[in-house]
């Protein structure tokens, strides 16, 4: 969306804003101009004019709210919508099994799109496309039962097939391992949350590396109590963990919810225990018994 509005043909003023709730979601309420312009870069000049521009002309303005459950409170959402900008569009993103209680009062002209994950008949059809060249690997995918099942995450069956096609050396043309494929998975979620250049990769894992081993130490004591939500993970933690989790909401009563961290895919937390459990061979021979 925002690169379509930055490539628009026209001259007509108008304004877009985006925000990652979790980095606004602590926050004290704020004013629009705080909202608007404090989270960005100020005008140089004239803000006030600008200000009072985006007011008067809110038909122009594009707000986005990615992640809109994590937001403690949505005054500041419903107070843009029907007092400061009410003719701006509101654009929120939140989970599909979280929207119903979420959106309940909402106004009721409203439309709601929801994007799902693939299904089993989508994962095979993609693999097929994108594999049908190399038989052997796609075969090997579709009997794969834990590479199959993070296909289910349509940037994981990108990776995969990514994987799939990258030969390990200029040596060998076999595919790389499902280790190595989880390994380019967690840098990719490294290189995308965190916005850094491919070569800094390394030295950010490296650099990061206690707070990456105490995720993995979590995930392993999560995954030994088969459970997916991380209990004992604040959503305030490190943003270094939250390249690889998302906010999960649970029902705990009708109008009352508690919120944990969960892995983007259940094998991400097995991949991270099994990382711990290297890192700790002492544990090993207990975990197999």
């Amino acid at each position: 969306m925002l690169n379509l509005w930055a490539e628009k043909d026209h001259r007509e003023l108008d304004y877009m804003f985006y925000f990652d709730v979790r980095d606004i979601s602590h926050r004290k309420p704020m004013s629009l101009e705080d909202l608007l312009f404090n989270m960005y870069s100020e005008p140089k000049k004239s803000k006030e004019e600008v200000l009072q521009d985006i007011k008067e002309n809110s038909e122009n303005v594009v707000i986005i709210f990615d992640g809109i459950t994590d937001l403690s409170s949505l005054s500041v959402v419903k107070d843009l919508m029907e007092n400061l900008l009410p003719d701006a569009k509101i654009v929120t993103t939140c989970r599909p099994d979280q929207s119903e209680d979420f959106l309940t009062d909402w106004p009721a002209d409203w439309f709601r799109v929801e994007v799902k994950g693939f299904s089993d008949a989508s994962i095979r059809a993609y693999l097929t496309e994108m594999l049908s060249a190399d038989p052997d690997s796609l075969s090997s995918v579709l009997n794969n039962l834990e590479l199959f099942s993070l296909c289910h995450v349509p940037m994981y069956a990108l990776m995969v097939v990514t994987c799939i096609y990258f030969p390990t050396s200029k040596a060998s043309k076999q595919t790389c391992t499902i280790t190595e494929m989880y390994s380019n998975v967690l840098r990719q979620c490294i290189k995308q949350h965190s916005s850094i250049r491919l070569k800094d990769i390394d030295n950010y894992l490296k650099e990061n590396r206690e707070k990456i081993l105490s995720l993995a130490e979590i995930a392993f004591h999560a995954t030994n109590e088969k459970n997916m939500n991380l209990t004992t993970l604040s959503c305030e933690e490190s943003s270094v963990h939250f390249a690889f989790l998302g906010a999960l909401m649970v029902k705990v009563a009708p109008t009352a919810s508690d919120t944990y961290c969960a892995f983007l895919h259940y094998t991400m937390q097995e991949f991270f225990g099994a990382l711990w459990l290297l890192q700790n061979p002492d544990q090993i021979r207990e975990v197999l018994e």
